[in-house]
């Protein structure tokens, strides 16, 4: 047990490799831990609100993280320091995924209503995707992130052609609250989901 923000926590990621162990809070900083170094943490900061999500590239060499303050981040591994700074929404950013076969590309989804698709190489937005309500948090289907599937406000699970910005598919009444976080499996098959109602679902996508 050690005490880990000055704020409370939001979020908790291990790397793909499991060499990092990372924590977000509302005290606007990033915990980064090594779990072969328990006691030892390297803190990552630049957010000027609270830390909302997090993600690790495949190859742990980066980390993105969104926050409130409209903003997703993204820290370089080896230096500590901010690489991208990815600026575009007009709401809290909740959630920031990568693509896990191209880690240029990360998806973020807002309280403003829309997803978007970024290209670090540019370093700018190429995909802008008006969601109809708030989302709380963005998965992909696939590790070529061509789908996208999102929780959101109104209740609702929604599924996207992320080149296209087009709708796949809506799923109403999944819940009777807010969806406020989803994970799609190994296969991507179904989806887990978790809602203000209290539960946690698991949707078959088929």
């Amino acid at each position: 047990k050690t005490s880990t923000h000055d704020g409370d926590l939001y979020c908790i990621q291990v790397s793909p490799s499991g060499k990092y162990l990372a924590t977000g809070s509302e005290d606007r900083k990033i915990k980064l831990y090594e779990p072969a170094k328990p006691w030892a943490s390297t803190i990552l900061s630049g957010a000027l609100q609270s830390i909302t999500s997090i993600d690790f590239n495949a190859s742990d060499e980066f980390l993105v993280a969104s926050s409130t303050d409209h903003s997703t981040r993204v820290w370089n591994l080896t230096t500590k320091r901010i690489a991208h700074t990815l600026t575009g929404h007009i709401g809290k950013v909740l959630a920031a995924k990568v693509v896990p076969a191209d880690s240029n590309r990360v998806v973020t989804g807002s309280h403003d209503r829309t997803l978007k698709a970024w290209d670090l190489n540019k370093g700018w937005c190429v995909k802008t995707i008006f969601s109809f309500s708030s989302c709380n948090d963005v998965c992909l289907m696939d590790p070529d992130g061509q789908t996208l599937v999102s929780g959101h406000l109104d209740h609702t699970l929604r599924l996207w052609d992320v080149k296209s910005g087009n709708g796949i598919k809506d799923l109403n009444g999944v819940h009777t609250d807010q969806i406020t976080s989803v994970c799609v499996s190994p296969d991507g098959s179904s989806v887990l989901t978790n809602s203000r109602d209290n539960t946690l679902k698991i949707v078959d996508l088929r």
